[in-house]
């Protein structure tokens, strides 16, 4: 079966989607291969309008939800592509699982009416019921497909630590990344800061940095995850309270990022006796400086940091989306209980089946 997994993050740097092929095996394994990846930006308009779109009213969320949706049927069809089924995350406009709820905009059905392709969407929603935080969904991805590594960190707008040992996999939100570090990147004119370069100039502010380590939610226990309003009204905000440069900012969130990802990792270090391997994947593994101070935390915890190939790094949550979109088809497990704090694991996601294929 071929899958196009599609993915929109927090980073707001376009529409990531991955056409992968997968099939079981005699043995139960699944053999997988990529056919095909590609990274869209959004249009102004609509970048703007998903960077604001927690504040908008019932009606303008539905408008730009249709929008959007008509944005992924199109990008889609401009690919060439032999594709069974889609499977669409949809763009996360609130996550409140503590309170039940969890809202992507990404109407599987126009996605799917438009392409004539079947659209698997609102992969979160059942977790949530089952009491889940409904994310983080990457381990799936870690168990089936990219196994042999004993830490996973997806350096995504927030960044993402999973924790596999022979008996069970931990993950949870560690800590804002690069939707942050896009941000003070932006007051300087820039998109991102391409290498950390930015970063790298700028000095560290003890002050802040504290303060954001003090922050509530570090001292949580797992499972948890967050929302990413919480780090525009909440963390973000915390930088009001210094006058400082925007590469002094970067310089220190750099810091925190690292920091507290360090703190995560060694926190629960069940296999401290031997050196261990960390995978490291998202936009921010391209960040070098960030990787080159997390590194050099880890030294002495015999921890090794290891970089995959630019399609795994670029590609791995549409790779996860696939995964899960052909998980989902086959009526398999798709989301891990013991991740996302659910009664059982579950079998995520709305199928949209078109009513003609195109």
């Amino acid at each position: 079966m071929n899958v196009l997994g599609i993915m929109s993050g927090s980073s707001l740097d376009g529409l990531d989607m991955a056409l992968c092929s997968f099939e079981h095996t005699v043995s139960s394994d699944i053999k997988w291969n990529v056919l095909h990846t590609s990274a869209i930006d959004f249009p102004p308009k609509i970048k703007h309008d998903l960077s604001c779109c927690a504040q908008m009213s019932v009606r303008e969320l539905k408008e730009l939800e249709v929008r959007f949706s008509r944005f992924c049927a199109r990008a889609i069809n401009e690919i060439e592509h032999d594709t069974d089924m889609i499977a669409s995350h949809g763009h996360t406009v609130i996550h409140h699982p503590e309170d039940g709820y969890s809202v992507q905009i990404g109407s599987g059905a126009i996605i799917a009416e438009e392409t004539g392709i079947p659209c698997i969407c609102d992969v979160r929603a059942n977790d949530i019921a089952l009491g889940g935080q409904g994310a983080p969904v990457a381990p799936i991805v870690e168990r089936l497909l990219l196994q042999g590594y004993d830490f996973y960190i997806n350096l995504g707008g927030i960044a993402n630590l999973s924790i596999h040992t022979d008996s069970d996999v931990l993950s949870w939100d560690s800590v804002p990344c690069n939707q942050v570090l896009n941000h003070f990147a932006n007051l300087l004119g820039h998109d991102f800061d391409n290498k950390g370069v930015l970063a790298r100039s700028g000095r560290l502010h003890e002050g802040l940095l504290e303060a954001w380590l003090e922050l509530p939610y570090f001292r949580k226990d797992y499972p948890k995850s967050l929302d990413n309003n919480w780090v525009r009204s909440d963390f973000i905000a915390v930088t009001q309270q210094f006058s400082l440069e925007p590469k002094d900012v970067l310089r220190t969130m750099v810091e925190v990022s690292a920091v507290q990802l360090y703190r995560d990792m060694v926190s629960l270090d069940f296999q401290g006796q031997h050196e261990r391997r960390c995978l490291i994947s998202g936009g921010g593994a391209h960040n070098d400086f960030l990787i080159e101070r997390l590194s050099n935390l880890l030294e002495d915890s015999r921890i090794e940091i290891i970089k995959p190939d630019d399609q795994i790094i670029d590609y791995k949550e549409g790779i996860l989306m696939a995964l899960m979109g052909y998980l989902r088809a086959n009526l398999l497990d798709n989301t891990i209980s013991t991740v996302t704090g659910a009664r059982s694991n579950s079998i995520g996601g709305c199928i949209y089946r078109p009513n003609r294929k195109l």
